[in-house]
């Protein structure tokens, strides 16, 4: 965490530089070409000492062009480029300051504000910065005029002096604001490109998982066909063998090995039982997808009929069912396994078996509750593995597949399945549904069915 940390910090840091560099450079030639051609406000201004001020001017250009040339001889920072040019053109100013009466003075001091606002679109560094050349300036300016200058500090102040300490310190908030605004733009998008990276490498594994998934799930599917197909020829070959055993010792054989011949005709069911269980739970989910409206409580009267139930069995469709738009095959799948999972298991003369929906927004919660033995908290979750039961395997029915199968496919649709149940007190299977809008395909038939 800390080695990758430190990259981070590494990376922003080189593209700041770089980028602060590239503004120092522009602001360092901006002083070469502009600072000398200030000689032309010079020369109508106080025209006694546009010569000298010339001068200082080309001293502080040549200055700067040197910073400029040999910055990667000399190895000289981005602070460094642009702090010669700055304090160069400070200084240069405080003597012109100096040697100015009071209308000159006034008349000059836009010049000296140029310089800060100059400073506040080029300089990006840190406050320190600004404060170390304006003290510097201002000391210059102390000590020149003391030297050369007549007039008063009143009179120094406010005929421009004031104006231009107020644009020095407005200089250092601009330049200490657009250093941190930059600092944290870099870093924001260098994580930007960081995190799409990233996620564009997460979608490549993904994308590449799910494509190998998709491989393995049909290589799986197809070697349970072959297995299934493959395993049943010899097992019904054994049903019949021990039918026609049975059939030839019948009335010499004793009641023990009577028995012993139906124990195995049972294993053999059993085997065609779990074989039938695999490859319907192969195929689960991976049927036709197509989505099409659904009247629930239709569909669960439809469901219904394919149960044998005694005279006093009840099933309680409830009211509030609703219409959804979902894979019809799939949910007959769903409905079938929980119904005859609650009849089969239930422990009751009369069973009763309530189906009921709660809408939760963006997702119908359904309910298969049932008034059977329950379900002790230890095994909510495996009785949804494969092949588990928790009651006699040797039940008409009993494969341990199909709770496999309605979790299967209700988590393929995005939903959740769940037990709430305690030994004892019934069981209630409960699943969640996201909800689908129509499809759009549905949407422009039913428009062009009343256009027409």
């Amino acid at each position: 965490m800390s080695e990758e940390k430190n990259t981070q910090n590494s990376r922003w840091k080189t593209e700041f530089d770089t980028m602060v560099t590239r503004h120092h450079l522009t602001g360092a030639w901006v002083a070469v070409v502009l600072d000398p051609l200030w000689f032309i406000s010079d020369y109508y201004i106080i025209p006694g000492y546009w010569k000298i001020f010339l001068a200082l001017r080309i001293v502080v250009a040549s200055l700067t062009l040197g910073g400029i040339v040999l910055r990667k001889k000399l190895n000289l920072s981005n602070v460094t480029i642009v702090l010669i040019p700055f304090l160069g053109i400070a200084l240069q100013n405080a003597y012109m300051y100096s040697v100015m009466d009071v209308d000159t003075l006034y008349k000059h001091t836009f010049a000296y504000i140029a310089l800060f606002i100059g400073a506040g679109m080029f300089v990006i560094w840190k406050p320190i910065y600004s404060i170390i050349v304006i003290s510097l300036s201002l000391i210059g300016n102390i000590v020149l005029f003391e030297i050369f200058s007549k007039l008063t500090l009143e009179e120094i102040l406010i005929n421009g002096g004031l104006l231009t300490a107020t644009v020095a310190v407005f200089s250092i908030m601009l330049t200490h604001a657009r250093y941190h605004s930059i600092r944290k733009e870099i870093i924001a998008r260098l994580q930007l490109e960081e995190n799409t990276a990233k996620i564009l490498h997460q979608k490549e594994v993904i994308e590449k998982s799910v494509t190998e998934l998709e491989k393995i799930n049909t290589k799986l599917s197809r070697f349970a066909h072959i297995i299934s197909h493959d395993l049943k020829a010899p097992l019904r070959g054994i049903s019949n063998l021990s039918e026609w055993i049975k059939e030839e010792i019948a009335n010499k054989a004793d009641k023990e090995t009577i028995e012993r011949m139906d124990l195995l005709q049972g294993q053999v069911w059993k085997m065609d039982s779990l074989i039938a269980g695999v490859l319907e739970y192969s195929k689960a989910g991976s049927a036709d997808q197509a989505v099409e409206e659904i009247d629930i409580y239709e569909l669960l009267s439809e469901v219904n009929k394919s149960f044998t139930l005694k005279q006093n069995d009840r099933i309680h469709i409830l009211p509030g069912l609703p219409k959804i738009y979902q894979n019809k095959t799939r949910m007959i799948q769903v409905f079938q396994n929980l119904i005859g999972n609650a009849i089969r298991h239930n422990d009751k003369i009369s069973i009763d078996i309530k189906i009921y929906c709660i809408d939760k927004n963006d997702a119908y919660e359904f309910s298969v509750q049932d008034n059977g033995p329950g379900i002790a908290p230890e095994y909510h979750e495996k009785v949804f593995e494969l092949f588990q039961v928790l009651q006699d395997r040797n039940q008409p029915g009993n494969t341990g597949i199909g709770l496999s199968i309605v979790k299967k496919i209700v988590e393929e649709i995005g939903g959740k399945i769940w037990i709430e149940s305690l030994p004892g007190s019934g069981t209630t299977f409960k699943f969640t549904m996201p909800k689908i809008q129509k499809p759009v395909n549905e949407i422009q038939g039913s428009r062009e069915g009343v256009n027409s």
